[in-house]
């Protein structure tokens, strides 16, 4: 085990203080507002720390090491762009403060303001398969994390019964996850969620200090210039590789276009206190680009590590090899991280990626959960819900989706990178929402049918892409057809 007993001890004080502060946010809970948009009173600062800390689980604490270390510097210039579009649309107020003064609860509430209700239902059933399959990878990547981070074996026995410990801890996660969203709804995550802010803010500063410190920016340069692969490693708008010219222009179309889209970075906007404050939390999320500069190099010093010889002392190469083929890539840098930590500091990044993955799922599954009962369930009822029957009901789907999300990923095998899964998965609702809602609110002449046009189309495209790519029956068949493979 890597962890010491004073590691534990911080993990298991922060935690208490975390549940106990969202225990009692409970009792500012009063109706359906509170429980999924924290009343609309979110000013601008609680705002950028709650939305910045809540797109920051440990699946995207993964992801990022994990590009970082398979694409070098180059990916670099993507959360580049992230940073420039956040400032634009925060200094500008473009849609964001249009889609504040509507004072919907979610994006697709908008669509039957807008168009009509069945748009509003197309839009929430889309919505929510993307969302979920989006979120599907979360637990089980964080199930991994804690599991190789802090050197858990591989199985455990519990009452004569032989039992894999990332699924169990998986199912541990998902579960204090619904529980933080039942406590208060979006006010307890807001609360709890700000906290987290701050703590990760320090943790990610000291993963980059003691990487640093224990691998020289000397190294990683050597490195990377010795690679078979210099020249995607250090060129973003190289064709080869994975995050190379293709990928970049994909995230500049759904940065840029598809910004209003994405419920769960919405929630925050739509909590916010006024329209103002809504465009102020945009501008202030542009500077999380710096703070998440410690995970950028923490991948390129895994990359150096597993490349130089100078570091076999560190055991990396031997530890990576012992873990399944398929998630090689996504632990690499966990696992370089369990060696650089100290003790003490090994509890305190343990206790705030527990924190980080609270944050972002317990958000998600409100969010999700919201738009199923909100543009799905709701518009089909002739009768409305009264407010204890509707929060019942929210809390019942929060449940079932949390469920599902533990069995896809223990299931599913994703063999791309965990970005671009988030990017595919994501882009079945946003390409088609980014369209109807950037039209709806600036163009008088859009309508019914092509909003209908612009959902199917938008999320036809990247389902038959997961299709072709996980059915290998589905990639020959595209193989035949067009004599090449779908890559």
């Amino acid at each position: 085990m890597n962890m010491s007993s004073i590691d534990w001890i911080i993990v298991v004080v922060f935690f208490i203080a975390l549940v106990a502060i969202g225990v009692y946010c409970r009792r500012y809970m009063r109706g359906v507002a509170d429980f999924l948009v924290a009343g609309r009173a979110m000013r601008k600062y609680l705002g950028y720390a709650a939305g910045s800390v809540a797109e920051a689980g440990v699946l995207s604490i993964v992801a990022i090491m994990e590009a970082t270390f398979r694409a070098g510097p180059s990916y670099i210039l993507v959360p580049v762009i992230t940073m420039v579009v956040y400032f634009f649309v925060g200094k500008t107020g473009f849609v964001i403060r249009r889609y504040r003064e509507t004072k919907i609860m979610t994006p697709p509430q908008l669509f039957e303001m807008r168009y009509s209700k069945g748009v509003r239902i197309t839009a929430g059933v889309i919505c929510a398969i993307s969302g979920i399959l989006n979120l599907g990878m979360f637990p089980i990547v964080a199930g991994r994390f804690f599991t190789h981070f802090a050197g858990l074996p591989p199985d455990f026995t519990f009452l004569g019964l032989q039992l894999g410990t990332v699924p169990v801890l998986t199912a541990v996660l998902i579960a204090t996850a619904i529980a933080f969203a039942f406590m208060g709804g979006a006010i307890s995550v807001v609360v709890t969620d700000f906290i987290q802010a701050v703590f990760m803010s320090v943790m990610f500063i000291a993963v980059g200090a003691f990487t640093l410190r224990a691998v020289r920016w000397e190294s990683v340069s050597t490195a990377l210039l010795n690679s078979e692969t210099t020249n995607a490693l250090l060129n973003p708008f190289a064709t080869e590789g994975e995050f190379g010219l293709k990928f970049l222009i994909l995230m500049i179309v759904v940065r840029f276009y598809s910004l209003a889209a994405w419920s769960p970075g919405m929630q925050k906007f739509s909590s916010a206190a006024s329209p103002k404050d809504a465009r102020l939390i945009m501008f202030l999320s542009g500077a999380k680009v710096f703070g998440w500069s410690g995970l950028f190099y923490c991948g390129m010093a895994a990359f150096a590590v597993m490349a130089l010889p100078e570091f076999s002392s560190f055991g990396l190469s031997a530890a990576v090899e012992q873990l399944n083929p398929d998630i090689q890539a996504q632990m690499t840098a966990p696992l370089l991280l369990s060696k650089v930590m100290p003790i003490g500091m090994m509890g305190f990044l343990f206790a705030g990626c527990i924190a980080a993955f609270i944050s972002t799922n317990d958000s998600y599954l409100l969010t999700w959960s919201g738009v199923i009962v909100q543009d799905v369930i709701c518009p089909l009822r002739k009768k409305p819900l009264s407010q204890k029957k509707h929060i019942r009901l929210l809390r019942l789907v929060v449940v079932l989706v949390g469920v599902f999300i533990y069995f896809f990923g223990i299931y599913y095998k994703p063999g791309e990178a965990l970005l671009i899964f988030g990017v595919i998965t994501g882009t079945i609702y946003m390409a088609g929402a980014g369209t109807i809602i950037n039209l709806g609110l600036y163009w008088r002449r859009g309508n019914k049918y092509g909003a209908y046009c612009a959902m199917v189309a938008g999320a036809l495209m990247p389902i038959l892409s997961l299709i072709i790519t996980k059915v290998p029956a589905a990639g020959n068949l595209f193989k035949n057809i067009f004599g090449v493979e779908y890559k």
